[in-house]
């Protein structure tokens, strides 16, 4: 099965499964930053795509 064929299968059942929990986690971060003027936030990290 070639890469690409792969991620177009499995990434929706990855995205599925993880973006739940990952949500959660990252809505509880993004409410403890402070509410600043012209802030820059960078979500960096390994994606589905």
């Amino acid at each position: 099965m070639a890469l690409k064929h792969s991620y177009t299968l499995l990434a929706p059942i990855y995205d599925s499964i993880v973006s739940g929990p990952i949500d959660t986690f990252r809505e509880t971060s993004l409410a403890r930053i402070r509410d600043v003027d012209n802030a820059k936030i960078l979500v960096n990290g390994i994606g589905s795509g």
